[in-house]
């Protein structure tokens, strides 16, 4: 994902320094599935901002999806509207936010507020996820765009994706922890995809990151699945030698990483 490897990987990369939407970062996500696996659909396992992309990779590219396992976040989020982001503002959004206008106004200030403003603000980030438990030297501030394009765009214009109106038209496994200070899915969303018959929802006694705290469980829940999801049926062997293990791809895109 474009800077969540780093700067220097971003840098040899070319990716744009202020980030990317939402919908750019679906068409990349579709353009690399196209150029790794074919036309035949794919298994996307998703995580955190992961979730974002890949449902609305699926949205604006459904032959490109088979079936989706979403972990803790969900459409559409909780997070939409005026009160509820001031909530995740006040909370935490803040700091990452912050850290991100801050690497871009000194970038266009030049040097030396350039080095300045990029020294302070990847030393944010790096305290704000050491204090969290899950820090790494390879996190930069570039990597909080997705929290400004929510600001800007998901957060108070609601679009469709959000609203309610899009919901996967694919399989769909949905797992989330239950131990957090708020959900990053609605009710209604929630309802809806346990009425569907080739839909899953298992709440895991676990915080945002159950892949790591419950990942026996989780683990065996999405070999489960996939496994039912299988049965009559020969599953698809994508043409790169990287996912060739599960036919899967396993999106996750946060802050942190691990």
């Amino acid at each position: 994902m474009p800077h969540f490897g780093g700067r220097e990987s971003a840098i040899a990369l070319q990716h744009r320094p202020q980030g990317y939407s939402f919908e750019e970062m679906a068409e990349i996500l579709a353009d690399n599935i196209r150029r790794d696996c074919g036309t035949s659909p794919v298994t996307l396992v998703l995580h955190d901002w992961g979730c974002v992309w890949g449902f609305m990779l699926q949205t604006r590219h459904p032959d490109l999806v088979k079936r989706i396992v979403a972990l803790d976040v969900g459409l559409p989020s909780c997070m939409s509207g005026f009160e509820k982001v001031s909530v995740a503002l006040l909370t935490y959004q803040f700091w990452p936010l912050t850290a991100y206008f801050l690497l871009r106004v000194s970038a266009r200030l030049g040097s030396p507020f350039r080095r300045w403003g990029q020294a302070v603000a990847d030393w944010m980030i790096r305290a704000f996820t050491k204090f969290i438990g899950y820090g790494s030297k390879r996190i930069t501030a570039d990597a909080s765009y997705p929290y400004v394009h929510f600001l800007t765009g998901l957060g108070f214009r609601e679009p469709k994706l959000t609203a309610g109106a899009v919901l996967p038209s694919c399989p769909c496994l949905f797992m989330y922890g239950k131990r957090k200070p708020y959900m990053f899915h609605s009710a209604a969303w929630e309802r809806h995809l346990r009425s569907r018959s080739d839909c899953e929802v298992i709440p895991v006694n676990a915080g945002h990151w159950l892949q790591v705290q419950k990942a026996e469980l989780v683990n065996h829940a999405i070999e489960t699945w996939l496994e039912k999801k299988d049965m009559g049926a020969a599953p698809h062997m994508c043409q790169d030698s990287r996912f060739q293990a599960t036919s899967c791809i396993f999106l996750r895109a946060y802050m942190p990483w691990i």
